[in-house]
């Protein structure tokens, strides 16, 4: 990721990393998750991971979705006979 952002990780920097992921831990966060979020972010640098709850789709959105799935697969299955 630093090689295609043109910040290409350098031993000092390896190192300063390290040190930050080691404070992560000691302070109690998961520093793979730390590293992910780096990276997801295409950050250089790395910082403890934000904690963002998985929503559940509402079960409006569930059945909307269903709803159209079911419409398509019958739309797929009108064109095959007319075929």
């Amino acid at each position: 990721m630093r090689r295609m952002v043109k910040k290409p990780l350098t031993q000092r920097a390896a190192l300063m990393i390290l040190a930050e992921l080691q404070r992560i831990k000691t302070a109690g966060h998961d520093p793979n998750a730390a590293l992910d979020q780096s990276t997801n972010h295409c950050w250089a640098d790395v910082y403890p991971a934000k904690e963002k709850p998985i929503e559940l789709a509402a079960s409006s959105d569930y059945e909307k979705t269903q709803a159209y799935m079911r419409e398509q697969e019958a739309h797929r299955k009108g064109i095959r006979r007319v075929s």
